[in-house]
Order: C-alpha cells, then sequence, then structure tokens
C-alpha cells in the first residue's frame, strides 16, 4: 500500500524540530513510525509533513533524577526493557514494555509515540495514570508539565497539540512500600487489549487506573484511597499466562520492587537483540523535501539512489534494488515476512520509510549466506522441514538469525518469544522453532 505523497524533514536540534512543526500547517512528529506510517497507509492520517525526530538524541535518555525517573520521549521499548534505571526505579514499566506487539516493533516504537496516540487499547496511558507520571511538552512559547490524569483527551488526542513536542515522561522512582501492578485481556496470546487495568501502591496508598473502557484511562476513584495492600501484591507474582496467555508471550507484569538489583534481573523479562543502533553519519535537514537522495548500506554494498519521501523501506528493497527475497504480506506490520535488519536490530520494513534508512546499514535476507553456502540456521530449516509455501521464511530467518546472535542457545520459550513478530500462515510453527533450536545446539 502506498503512502500519499508527503514532505519530510530530519531536525538534528529539539529547537528545530519544534520551529518546523509550528512552522508548517499539518506537520506531525515522526518517532518509531509503527503506527503513524500504518495509519497513513489507510488514510486515517494525512499529515503534509514528517518531522523525523531520529536525530534527537536527547530524547532517547533514561534517568534518574533524585526521586524521579526521567524517560525521553524517544526512548524505544527495547531501551526500557534493558535500562538499570527502570530496572531499579520502576520495574514495572520493563514488564509492560515487554508485552507490546512484538521483538521487531519494541526496537522500533517509543514511549512517546506509544501515549501520544493514545489508543484506548494501548498499554501505557493506564499504566501511567496509576503511577502518577507527568509529561513534558515543549512548544515555540516555552515548556509545560502536564499530569498524566491530564494528558489523554480523547481516542488519538492527548495535551500535545500543534506545534508541540513531548520531552519526557516522568515517574516517581518506587520506594520501599511500592508495589505495581497491570493485567489485561486480549485478543489471542498477545493480541490487542480488550480491556486492561494498572495499579499502583504507595505506602497503603493506592491508584488504580482501568483501561478500554472509554476514551481516555479511567480512575477507579471508588476503589482507591488507603487500605491494606492484597494478598497478591505481597506474594511472588504470577505470570499472566495462569489467567489468559501462554507462558512464553508475556513475562510477569505485577512487581514489588526488589531488596536487590539482582533480584529482579533474575525475573525482569529479557530484550533479546535489542543492541541500540551504531551511529552513522546522516545528512540532517531543516527544510522539508518531497524526495531526496539516500546512502543506504545493503548487504554490505552501499546505494546511491534518489527516493520520494513516502516510499517504504521494503519498496525501496524490492522495487529500487531488485531484493525480492523480502516480502510484502498484510502490509499492516503484523505478518513479519518483511523483517530486515537496520543497524543490526529485526524491524518491519513496511513500517519504516526509506528516507528513515539513510546512513543506516540494512540486511536483507539475501545477504545471510555467502557463496552460495547455506548458514547453519538455512540448513537446519531444511532439514527440520521448517517451510512450507516458504512466504513467510525470510522473516522468519531474519528474526531467528537476530536471535542466534544474541542468545547461542536459545530455548524453546525465548525462540517463540522471538518470533512472535512473524506468522506462518501454513501454521506450521513446531518445525520452525525446532529448527532453530537446533542450530543453535549444533553450534
Amino acid at each position: 500500500m502506498l503512502l500519499r505523497e508527503v514532505s519530510y524533514a530530519r531536525p538534528a536540534t529539539v529547537e528545530e524540530a519544534i520551529g518546523l512543526l509550528s512552522e508548517h500547517d499539518g506537520a506531525r512528529a515522526l518517532a518509531g513510525g509503527q503506527t503513524l506510517v500504518n495509519v497513513m497507509k489507510q488514510r486515517a492520517a494525512s499529515p503534509d509533513v514528517l518531522v523525523d525526530l531520529a536525530g534527537l538524541d536527547e530524547l532517547r535518555s533514561i534517568t534518574v533524577s533524585g526521586a524521579t525517573l526521567e524517560i525521553g520521549a524517544m526512548a524505544t521499548l527495547a531501551s526500557i526493557m534493558r535500562s538499570s534505571e527502570v530496572e531499579v526505579s520502576r520495574p514495572i514499566l520493563a514488564a509492560t514494555a515487554a508485552t507490546v506487539a512484538d521483538v521487531q516493533v519494541r526496537n522500533r516504537g517509543t514511549l512517546g509515540g506509544n501515549i501520544c496516540v493514545n489508543d484506548p487499547t494501548n498499554h501505557f496511558p493506564p499504566l501511567l495514570v496509576a503511577l502518577g507520571a507527568s509529561m513534558t511538552i515543549r512548544n515555540a512559547g516555552g515548556e509545560r508539565t502536564v499530569s498524566a490524569d491530564e494528558f489523554f483527551l480523547g481516542v488519538f488526542e492527548t495535551a500535545v497539540g500543534e506545534g508541540d513536542l513531548l520531552l519526557r515522561i516522568s515517574v516517581p522512582a518506587a520506594g520501599k512500600g511500592t508495589g505495581d501492578g497491570m493485567a489485561g485481556v486480549t485478543l489471542g496470546a498477545h493480541g490487542t487489549y480488550v480491556s486492561n487495568a494498572a495499579a499502583s501502591v504507595v505506602d497503603g496508598t493506592w491508584r488504580i487506573a482501568l483501561g478500554c473502557v472509554g476514551a481516555v484511562p479511567h480512575r477507579a476513584t471508588a476503589v482507591e484511597g488507603s487500605s491494606p495492600a492484597p494478598t497478591s501484591t505481597r506474594r511472588r507474582c504470577v505470570p499472566p499466562s495462569r489467567v489468559s496467555a501462554p507462558p512464553w508471550t508475556r513475562p510477569p507484569t505485577c512487581t514489588r520492587r526488589p531488596s536487590t538489583g539482582a533480584a529482579w534481573r533474575r525475573r525482569r523479562p529479557s530484550a533479546p537483540f535489542c543492541r541500540p543502533p551504531r551511529k552513522r553519519g546522516v545528512e540532517v535537514s531543516t527544510t522539508p523535501v518531497s524526495e531526496k537522495v539516500v546512502h543506504v548500506s545493503v548487504n554490505g554494498t552501499t546505494y546511491e539512489r534518489e527516493v520520494p519521501a513516502r516510499r517504504l523501506l521494503v519498496h525501496f528493497l524490492r522495487d529500487d534494488l531488485a531484493l525480492t527475497g523480502t516480502h510484502v504480506g498484510c502490509d499492516t506490520g503484523s505478518c513479519g515476512a518483511c523483517t530486515v535488519h537496520l543497524n543490526g536490530v529485526p524491524v518491519k520494513s513496511c513500517a519504516v520509510l526509506a528516507i528513515q534508512a539513510d546512513g543506516a546499514a540494512v540486511t536483507t535476507i539475501e545477504g545471510l549466506a555467502e557463496d552460495d553456502t547455506l548458514t547453519p540456521l538455512q540448513q537446519s530449516f531444511s532439514d527440520h522441514h521448517a517451510l512450507q509455501c516458504g512466504y513467510c521464511t525470510p522473516g522468519m530467518l531474519m528474526s531467528a538469525t537476530a536471535l542466534l546472535a544474541e542468545n547461542p542457545s536459545p530455548t524453546e520459550e525465548e525462540v517463540k518469544v522471538a518470533l512472535q513478530g512473524n506468522i506462518c500462515r501454513c501454521t506450521g510453527y513446531w518445525n520452525i522453532v525446532e529448527a532453530v533450536v537446533a542450530a543453535g545446539q549444533s553450534r
């Protein structure tokens, strides 16, 4: 599916980003793009200018200032999962990030993007309300801070308005006597929430927020207040699989602040193959353009091409470079057939603009083997008959290759987590999992 024509700019500073958002009617900030790109395909959103925030490293920081955890709006869900600051200060955030979508989406999706979309089924809006978080927003007139209770205004509407830029999310750090929890009912094992609830207790005082029951998170004030902690918050957390989902799909999402970091590490969700992207030279732009010359390294070869701002990375690879091993499946970011590695991590190339890959390194299925010799993983797929029609196989191989690079000997459960974002329409998952496990054992 093609996007409508759009202009694109990549500012180098927050000030430049705010200037672009203020100066151009219909400008929209582009964070991870995992929702925005898809709604643009459906014409549910039609911004005239995309302001890419990828170059604003200051918005990616995760720090602790006094008794407050500060998370930059551009911090990815994967970075939140592996953050030691989050681990110590408010581990429920990492646990919840691990339940969002799949590995590829978590590698690109950001906390700021998640809450600015304010889809009523999203994970973080009710959690941040329950935690008593606040958001810092800046525009040409200055900065302001908005509480989570006042941030969410309606379906797809927040306090971030025209010309505004969300800078960071501030969450009170957990202290002694603090406990947090989140649970929900999903469509399928790890699908969209049908209902969810988040709760936080500090010294016996509760805050409870319900999601999916209205346009904004609903505070359950009738049952809040001071009361003894229920038994469920005093005992060790039980994975949500005990309620609705298989154990590999979700980590525990009810957390008590541990006495030591090591205690939490033993049960915190892992972030498989979520390395930070490597630094590469990227041309910044404060003037929106409808097309641009990009320089992209694909499978070790650098290409220079002029691409329209609206072209998706998957179409650039297939149509411009004739690398047709990357498949177009659902075109909505669900099936994972278009998975490639962008700067070393798996992403769905149907949810990334080609212009965003300027200065980046991309690996496709064609770049895995050398001299027509199958990699051990590819050979294992063949040996274990881990493909039927073969359409999903390139995406499966790209996700599994990234997993084995980080975790050479994964368990079945770890393989299932890593492949959550890849759908096999022939339903041949068992042989695929078996092949990946065997490839790890053969090393």
